[in-house]
């Protein structure tokens, strides 16, 4: 099983899960843009552009598509991962 399949396996246990609180005040961390331009991004084009890069990985690996439901339900924005 590959690293990205084992940690997506660690996120769908529902221990390392937590409702947002105050949202707001959190720091974002982004490993895709500086502190400033992820402070910019609101969660729904987060979620967006989460989807898009998902899609495109599902389309190279289809064994990903099985974590679909867990990383992109209805929940995922209002949950800190």
């Amino acid at each position: 099983m590959t690293s990205l399949k084992l940690q997506l396996n660690k996120l769908s246990d529902p221990h390392t899960q937590w409702q947002l609180t105050d949202s707001e005040n959190r720091k974002k961390s982004s490993f895709l843009y500086d502190p400033k331009v992820a402070s910019t991004l609101d969660r729904e084009t987060i979620y967006c552009l989460g989807t898009n890069g998902f899609e495109e990985l599902c389309l190279l690996d289809s064994g990903f598509e099985e974590f679909e439901r867990v990383l992109f339900s209805d929940t995922s924005l209002t949950f800190e991962r």
